[in-house]
């Protein structure tokens, strides 16, 4: 081989190997300009038991409404007209049609212009994810990347994102955003004219929008028809029927029946997305398939919906700083079927069943189930319901008056004060808490210390826990753990908290609670009711078969209103009202056989004995009242306010004033007369003064 020819060769070889490291550059740097942001800032979407939409996001990126769609959540109809109107050969090529592109080619020469694009499906996808003008130049590249989306996410992957991401008017984008906004139900159900018009509009959805250019939108839904019969997708007979079908004339607003509930776990999945980045050892999975920001949940539409009429009802005569709200469980599947966050978002935008509140006299159920399980307690115990009691301190029931000596299971129903505080006394505060809390944190109690105030309201918990409670009396005292997604794999907690008889005996106790005026007949629900101190929580909760409900009327700011909200007045009327129109399933229970559940009282537990008790009442009080004195005659300060002075108190104080709970030291009379004030300290130490009030 001579001199020449060797260089010959040598060029042909570099410009060879030019060429090919020029192409696997472009290959590159097409490849580089995907990303999936537009998808992956999609919409998070709260879905129903039944696939329906109960609350949703706006895209992180440009506030639209984009919902992640794949094939399974459209119509076939759908996809077979979309696919014979936009890539006919979609399931036989690699993400380029050569057949489309050399007709293309030759429509586009003959004419001198881009008449004619010849994009596929995916071609179309990898312009939604790159932004790519329309010019020769990004076409080609449009294709590279077309290959490289089918090759990596398949036909069904390129079909997620297309159904995704296609817009659809406005800043409606995705199939399923656009078939509810323009049709009000889910893609699944699309009829010929409706799938035609969903298959048009993103070729040019402004200039197609049904509500701005109807003789445009039908010009293009008719020829996406026409071209549907002749591919056989549907009859000449629907062809018919569809071409005189009408148009939507306006976008309807998504329904959003759980939106509170849907931006609490929306905030917890986001907290639990930014985790993942974060941790060096978490593992991408395909986010094609990943459902990082839907959550198929367990709510019942039904339900959501006689939830949001209930608020309605309450906002009409509502006072303006309180709200309602409400938690449904089911304890045969242990999933939550309906929840109200907030009657009002404008109020409140909590989601308050997952706040800590006050539970006022709700606990007092767990205070009697407790002593029973310990034998120190039955229903038909006589207790002592005297306004001495407490040595001075008179903590006063909710009515005010006084039963003196009533069994136990009398003074649970009508929730009377002091027995309640007797049977605490009994057990031991600090042991009822720690029952409580031995599994999980149930209770925050206040200044992390327990004592008798809590059997009156002063720890915190939430509705959600509360109402878990009661649904543990409904399963004779197993405990468990409730979710709120439909086909949650993972495994639900469950403990023993108390003896099967303890809790079927104090179950069947509030079965005898006094029923709310518009329920008189309704005798099996079995529940409680309670009021905070200043009335900023009124709260009942119950059960009936498998379906145990939580009812609360807040102050979400502990701002007191106007109204006086009590538990029985206000929220036990939703309760009844929620538990007698649902469709329930009966519950069954074992037959239990036990001395508790016997009208016969062991004859040691026929009366507590206060001489046994842990507190000793007659012991030398160290607590006292040094202002305003007993007998004294005092007058509000400048400020309207009389200051309440006290010394040998151990730990904090609940102070009670004519009945009313306060934690600070002082109260604002608004009228002349006689008061009487009543302080109790972490020890349960007591002391009460009356007084008379004279305005200067």
């Amino acid at each position: 081989m001579s001199k020449h020819q060797r260089f010959t060769y040598a060029i042909v070889a570099f410009l060879i190997l030019s060429v090919l490291s020029a192409c696997i550059g472009f290959v590159y740097m097409c490849i580089d300009e995907i990303s999936l942001d537009k998808y992956e800032n999609r919409s998070y979407v709260l879905y129903s038991d039944k696939g329906n939409v109960l609350a949703y996001t706006l895209s992180d990126d440009t506030s639209s409404i984009r919902f992640k769609t794949t094939k399974d959540d459209v119509s076939d109809l759908y996809l077979k007209m979309l696919i014979a109107n936009e890539d006919k050969r979609f399931y036989s090529h690699f993400g380029v049609d050569p057949l489309s592109l050399l007709r293309a080619s030759f429509y586009n020469l003959k004419n001198q212009s881009v008449g004619s694009g010849a994009s596929t499906l995916a071609m179309q996808v990898a312009k939604r994810l790159t932004g790519h003008k329309r010019t020769y130049f990004n076409k080609v590249k449009e294709m590279v990347q077309a290959v490289y989306l089918t090759l990596k996410y398949k036909r069904d992957g390129i079909l997620t994102l297309y159904l995704t991401l296609s817009p659809f008017g406005g800043n409606v984008e995705g199939v399923k955003a656009a078939s509810l906004t323009w049709f009000n139900h889910l893609p699944n159900t699309l009829n010929s004219s409706e799938a035609a018009l969903l298959t048009a509009l993103p070729r040019a959805p402004e200039l197609i929008r049904p509500d701005k250019k109807r003789k445009t939108a039908l010009y293009y839904k008719n020829e996406v028809l026409k071209l549907a019969n002749k591919a056989n997708v549907i009859t000449k007979e629907q062809l018919t029927l569809s071409l005189k079908e009408t148009l939507p004339s306006k976008r309807y607003m998504i329904s959003q029946n759980a939106l509170t509930f849907g931006n609490y776990l929306f905030n917890l999945k986001k907290h639990e997305l930014n985790l993942k980045k974060h941790d060096p050892y978490f593992i991408k999975s395909n986010s094609l398939i990943a459902d990082d920001k839907e959550i198929f949940s367990s709510l019942d539409d039904s339900l959501q919906i006689e939830l949001n009429n209930l608020a309605e009802k309450f906002e009409h005569t509502a006072d303006k700083n309180y709200v309602l709200s409400a938690i449904v469980l089911d304890v045969k599947s242990h999933q939550i079927k309906g929840v109200l966050g907030s009657s009002s978002n404008e109020k409140s935008s909590l989601c308050l069943p997952f706040r800590l509140r006050s539970p006022g006299s709700a606990l007092k159920p767990f205070a009697y189930a407790y002593a029973m399980k310990k034998g120190l307690l039955h229903p038909n115990t006589i207790l002592h319901d005297n306004k001495n009691l407490y040595g001075t301190w008179s903590p006063n029931n909710f009515s005010r008056k006084f039963t003196g000596e009533v069994t136990a299971k009398k003074a649970l129903t009508y929730s009377l004060n002091l027995p309640a505080l007797e049977v605490l006394n009994l057990v031991g505060a600090n042991n009822f808490s720690k029952m409580l809390n031995l599994h999980e944190d149930l209770l925050k109690l206040r200044h992390n210390k327990s004592d008798l105030s809590i059997i009156l309201g002063s720890a915190s918990i939430s509705l959600y826990n509360l109402a878990r409670l009661y649904a543990m009396l409904n399963e004779d005292g197993l405990m468990h753990e409730f979710t709120y997604q439909k086909n949650s794999s993972a495994n639900l907690t469950a403990y023993r908290m108390l003896t099967k008889d303890s809790s079927r005996a104090v179950f069947e106790i509030l079965k005898e609670t006094p029923r709310p005026y518009l329920y008189p007949e309704q005798k099996q629900i079995s529940y409680k009711t309670g009021t905070a101190y200043e009335f900023t929580d009124a709260l009942a909760i119950g059960s009936l078969n498998n379906l145990t409900v939580a009812v609360s009327i807040s102050s979400p700011y502990n701002i007191k209103g106007n109204t006086p909200y009590t538990g029985y007045d206000s929220a036990a009327p939703y309760l009844f009202e929620i538990l007698s129109k649902r469709k329930n399933e009966t519950l069954s229970k074992e037959t239990l056989t036990s001395p508790l559940l016997s009208t016969d009282v062991p004859l040691a537990l026929k009366e507590l004995n206060l001489s046994n008790q842990s507190h000793s009442f007659n012991n030398e009080k160290k607590l006292e009242i040094t202002f305003p004195s007993n007998g004294q005659t005092v007058s509000p300060d400048s400020l309207g306010k009389i200051h309440i002075k006290t010394k040998g108190q151990s730990g904090s104080l609940i102070i009670t004033i004519n009945n009313e709970q306060f934690e600070q030291n002082y109260f604002e009379p608004k009228s002349e007369g006689f008061y009487s004030i009543t302080v109790i300290d972490e020890e349960g130490q007591t002391d009460t003064s009356k007084f008379k009030v004279e305005f200067n």
